[in-house]
């Protein structure tokens, strides 16, 4: 948890100078954080912990894309002691490039969610038939089993939707749809 928001973390001049005072005020604005350096250049957000070398996944990722195009081992571990040597070495800027493609990551991600969501309902919609269209179906159901000896059949159908079946001469659409 932070005290501020990690982007607008900026204490990189004074890591620089005073780790330890930079390390006080990090303690301040994040106090479980155990990646203080990564605080203080504004790249905290991306260690998730608990473990020291937990990181975000779309950032490991990211370094697994990079390994691999380099023709390096890419295995997520592979990944993470990327980060650390980067860490380490206070590789900042190749940092901030690691974490610009894990945030195209996420965006590319999200992009193919929202893409894939209305395809999903789009398909449910064509099987759901509107009140009146299935009440008209199976009043004409009702009428046909009729027509063909079938009363049984024609009144379980007709309890199923709420209409009264009365043995007789005619059919009335009304709200309680009457056979008559």
């Amino acid at each position: 948890t932070y005290t501020q928001a990690p982007e607008t973390i900026d204490l990189a001049r004074l890591w620089e100078c005073d780790i330890a005072a930079a390390k006080t005020k990090i303690q301040q604005i994040a106090p479980a954080h155990k990646r203080p350096s990564m605080v203080a250049h504004g790249f905290g957000h991306w260690w998730v912990g608990p473990g020291i070398n937990d990181f975000d996944p779309l950032l490991v990722q990211a370094c697994q894309q990079r390994k691999r195009k380099c023709q390096q081992p890419d295995s997520e571990a592979d990944a993470k002691t990327y980060i650390n040597n980067m860490l380490r070495k206070e590789d900042w800027g190749n940092l901030a490039l690691r974490c610009e493609e894990a945030k195209a990551l996420k965006r590319r991600k999200q992009e193919i969610e929202q893409a894939k969501a209305p395809q999903i309902q789009e398909r449910a919609k064509p099987f759901e038939w509107p009140e009146e269209e299935r009440r008209a179906s199976l009043l004409g159901l009702v009428r046909f089993k009729l027509k063909r000896g079938d009363v049984e059949r024609a009144r379980a159908i007709a309890r199923q939707v709420g209409l009264k079946l009365t043995i007789g001469g005619r059919i009335a659409d009304e709200p309680m749809l009457t056979l008559a």
